[in-house]
């Protein structure tokens, strides 16, 4: 126990420096729905038949969520794939009938490799990585 302290609090500095470079990204409207469009094929394997789209993820629930810069849109993508009860209203499915509300991630293995993976994806950005909306 006290090891693993030690390895999370090593790595403080590098997380905190790792945010402050998030804060100074600023992200066009381009890049922020690449990101968007990203990270939700880390939860959707397929983007068509997810029930919410990647603009969606990029809406501020709250006023302190706005922004353009990186580390406040991880921010709400990380919310709004993690948390429940998001609706697309302008998503159908191929049959026309609406997608239901999104489920949250109820499993900590799942929400731990989620919350990696779109660590990685927001260090990609940072690191100047340009993000296709094909990826």
């Amino acid at each position: 126990m006290i090891d693993a302290s030690f390895r999370i609090l090593d790595q403080v500095p590098a997380i905190t420096a790792s945010v402050e470079s998030f804060r100074a990204r600023r992200l066009t409207d381009a890049e922020s729905r690449a990101f968007a469009a990203a990270a939700l094929r880390l939860r959707y394997s397929d983007a068509q038949t997810a029930p919410i789209g990647p603009e969606k993820l990029l809406e501020a629930r709250r006023y302190e969520d706005a922004g353009n810069d990186l580390w406040r849109i991880l921010n709400r993508v990380s919310e709004h794939l993690l948390r429940e009860g998001l609706k697309d209203h302008s998503r159908r499915r191929v049959n026309g009938k609406r997608f239901p509300r999104t489920r949250a991630i109820t499993g900590l293995d799942r929400n731990v490799k989620l919350n990696k993976e779109l660590w990685s994806l927001a260090q990609r950005v940072a690191n100047g990585e340009p993000l296709s909306f094909a990826e």
